[in-house]
């Protein structure tokens, strides 16, 4: 029982592969649906006389941190106005290897949440200026930082 030769034992190991797995499943169900309900236009009233905009990411808040970044662990991250998190080894590549979402914890500070589909989770903080991330991985303390692109 338990383990053998320093293996793990099948009923020790089969939760936390069913909850990673799960857990995945359910960052790519989120992130399709976002791609998929990406196609939809936003549509806002103009007064009469003025141009319209472009759609921009307001300047204030956790919604500054929304763009792409470039990842001191290495990788770009792309964080959605929507709540979504995208993490790519190169900025070229077509999907993503991990994916995730990320909650506002105080807005006045700039600072959140990002929950990876891996399990990990990182607090971040947005500069003054708006161009550099800084954080830690909240399970080993780990510093990561990210520069906007």
């Amino acid at each position: 029982m338990g383990t053998q030769h320093g293996k793990r034992g099948f009923w020790t190991t089969a939760p936390g592969i069913i909850a990673g797995v799960l857990g995945l499943v359910t960052a790519l169900i989120t992130l399709a649906s976002t791609l998929i309900g990406s196609g939809q236009t936003p549509t806002a009233s103009v007064p009469a006389g003025q141009a319209a905009s472009p759609l921009r990411v307001p300047e204030g808040g956790c919604e500054a941190m929304a763009g792409t970044w470039s990842w001191s662990t290495g990788g770009v991250t792309t964080i959605g106005v929507d709540g979504t998190l995208a993490w790519r080894k190169a900025a070229h590549d077509p999907l993503p290897t991990v994916v995730g979402q990320w909650i506002c914890l105080d807005r006045g500070a700039r600072r959140a949440s990002f929950r990876w589909s891996h399990g990990y989770t990182d607090t971040m903080a947005l500069s003054r200026d708006g161009q550099v991330m800084e954080g830690a991985n909240d399970q080993s303390g780990f510093v990561i930082m990210g520069s906007r692109r």
